[in-house]
């Protein structure tokens, strides 16, 4: 199973396009159909993908530019899904920050659509994932035992002028900004149901998760939920980790938190290959 795997979806992209947003500041999305994914799939032995959009998201400031957005989105979404059932799972995308557009979406994606679960970004307009605010979002996720994707995105207020892109440092704190806030406002222990799986190792948490613990898996992380509470319901893909970064994850986690990513089609077919053998040497 490959739990990230990006559809550039055609009504998605054309409307960026449109915008003049890329998949971050400067760089143009790929090139992706859903024969090409297949294709790789076939040659990798990869059964079945899950899904998702992914960054740069949805919300750009206007809330019924996100709702449409997303509506688009999870139709087309479904409508691979239908088309190639027993190869691609989906991955809802989600119209935060309005609550109850977003529970209204979520339950029909789950309820009635059929969806394998969420693509939650780490944050909505500079709210992160774990925001009190969105407790209902997490009530409704535990009472389904929601599978929840995460995926960084561009931070509030990134200096276009940077030079380096966001997805070479800013996605792995991006990413382990999130976990922390999810820990600190005890989302883990208040919704144990929910499955976490958290893009890319989890960005920097292999490394920092001794800072955050004290060492202590049953010290509370900045006040709120602990390393096991936090570890109990969460998962880590592989996707652009590598070996020494899965290593770090290991001793964090355990490899049977580790579970496969691709990144397509973000990442070379040659890339994904190295991260994927070193994930499997890792459970050997």
């Amino acid at each position: 199973m490959d739990y990230h795997h990006h559809a550039i979806l055609p009504g998605y992209r054309a409307r960026l396009d449109a915008w003049g947003i890329g998949a971050q500041p400067g760089v143009p999305f790929p090139a992706w159909t859903p024969e090409g994914s297949l294709a790789w799939m076939d040659d990798a032995a990869v059964d079945r993908a899950l899904l998702s959009v992914g960054s740069p998201g949805f919300y750009f400031g206007d809330q019924s530019v996100t709702t449409a957005l997303t509506e688009i989105c999870n139709a087309e979404l479904a409508e691979l899904r239908d088309r190639w059932p027993e190869r691609f799972g989906i991955f809802a995308t989600v119209p935060l920050p309005e609550l109850a557009t977003a529970l209204a979406q979520v339950e029909r994606a789950l309820e009635v659509d059929g969806f394998d679960g969420v693509g939650l970004l780490t944050q909505y307009g500079g709210r992160y994932l774990g925001d009190r605010a969105w407790d209902e979002l997490y009530v409704l996720l535990n009472e389904r035992g929601a599978l929840a994707h995460v995926h960084p995105t561009v931070p509030e207020g990134w200096d276009p002028q940077a030079p380096v892109r966001p997805s070479v440092l800013d996605y792995p704190f991006e990413t382990t900004r999130a976990i922390l806030e999810l820990a600190r406002q005890r989302v883990f222990s208040r919704y144990p149901a929910i499955r976490w799986v958290f893009s890319h190792g989890g960005g920097t948490f292999g490394a920092l998760a001794d800072r955050m613990s004290g060492s202590d898996p049953a010290a509370p992380i900045a006040g709120g939920d602990s390393m096991r509470d936090l570890l109990f319901a969460s998962r880590f893909d592989s996707a652009l980790v590598g070996s020494a970064g899965l290593a770090a994850l290991a001793v964090v986690a355990g490899t049977e938190r580790i579970v496969f990513g691709s990144d397509l089609p973000f990442v070379s077919a040659g890339r994904i290959a190295r991260d994927r053998a070193a994930l499997q040497n890792l459970s050997e």
